[in-house]
């Protein structure tokens, strides 16, 4: 077990009953209007960043919706240290601008529920007894969830299930049991099919992103030779076919975490993570166009801010960006982190 909760560490880092659909967690503006998260430029100082963890020890992975209404639902992943227990915690804000104190939202009776992603609204989270047990898949409802037919080759917690609305239903993004970075579509999260490969290679933290034209994007991130980590990025008409591996960036040899955020004009921005100074991670984000041309890279945390990971973002109805981040702020005597933090930023655009 401790292997796997060391693995966990090395690859995230180096209510009451009712459907949660992204509005009924959130308070439609009836209620107090929250802590502010400041409009910043780049790059984000620590005046400018909302620290909402960590909700257990351990902060990692984060979903973001925004409702008609323009309500903003955040739901976030939490561990203990020792990774015996993983819950949901949630927070909510009228227009994204200003947030509620976060607190835990239990679902089912696994001791681990995580990896949460939205899907037009509804969330799906993993539910499992332990982190070497294959997980079951939940629509979730408070009370009430309701568990989604299995997926071959998703093996344990550490497959990092992740779902995203598409143009013809909805796709999940996952690694097997080997590592493969694999993609299910269907349409809706009760009928997905076989999963298909996306890569060959045994990869980690599987993401996806939709263009404007319907054309799909995956990231992932895998060692390569002396480099301990490198991010990928592929390129997709249809789900099946794949372009070759790009590098998201060159400007380190350890680059993590890479999400894809929705742009205005239908491309994508890549924002990951990768040692910046001798402070350790910041994040940075680049504009990626569907023909896989990639913009100038833009520094998004400052110092200030602590060892920004795991970020997740979205473009917001009034324009703004909405960044969530896992900020390091302790480190075990092997460098592992041992807290993380998450952290809420408001970017004033969309990167250049």
């Amino acid at each position: 077990m401790r292997w796997l909760a060391a693995m966990l560490l090395l690859a995230a880092c180096d209510g009451g009953p009712g459907p949660v659909d992204g509005s009924a967690l959130a308070d439609g503006g009836g209620g107090p209007p929250g802590i502010p998260v400041p409009r910043a430029a780049l790059p984000v100082g620590a005046d400018a960043a909302l620290r909402l963890g960590p909700g257990a020890d351990l902060d990692v992975a984060s979903a973001i919706t925004q409702d008609e209404a323009g309500a903003v639902t955040l739901v976030f992943e939490s561990f203990d240290e020792g990774f015996t227990r993983g819950e949901l915690w949630s927070t909510t804000s009228a227009d994204g601008a200003a947030f509620q104190v976060a607190r835990p939202i239990g679902f089912t009776p696994h001791p681990f529920e995580a990896s949460p992603s939205f899907v037009d609204g509804a969330l799906v989270f993993a539910g499992a007894d332990d982190l070497e047990s294959a997980p079951t898949l939940y629509l979730g409802r408070v009370g009430a969830p309701e568990a989604l037919p299995p997926v071959s080759g998703l093996a344990s917690l550490l497959s990092w299930p992740r779902l995203q609305a598409t143009p013809g239903g909805v796709a999940l993004v996952f690694r097997d049991g080997g590592g493969v970075p694999r993609l299910a579509t269907g349409a809706d999260v009760r009928s997905l099919g076989a999963p298909r490969a996306i890569a060959t290679e045994a990869a980690a933290m599987v993401t996806l992103g939709v263009f404007g034209d319907g054309s799909l994007a995956a990231t992932y991130q895998r060692p390569v030779g002396a480099e301990p980590m490198v991010s990928f990025v592929v390129r997709s008409s249809d789900g099946e076919a794949w372009t070759e591996p790009a590098r998201v960036t060159d400007a380190s040899p350890n680059v993590h975490d890479t999400t894809l955020v929705g742009r205005s004009d239908g491309g994508l921005d890549l924002y990951y993570a990768y040692p910046a100074s001798a402070a350790g991670f910041a994040l940075f984000r680049r504009r990626l166009d569907p023909d896989g041309a990639l913009g100038p890279e833009e520094r998004v945390t400052a110092d200030e801010v602590g060892e920004a990971t795991k970020p997740e973002g979205l473009r917001l109805a009034s324009g703004d960006v909405l960044v969530a981040t896992a900020v390091i702020t302790r480190r075990g005597p092997s460098g592992e982190p041992t807290r993380q933090e998450l952290t809420l930023l408001r970017l004033n655009g969309e990167a250049p």
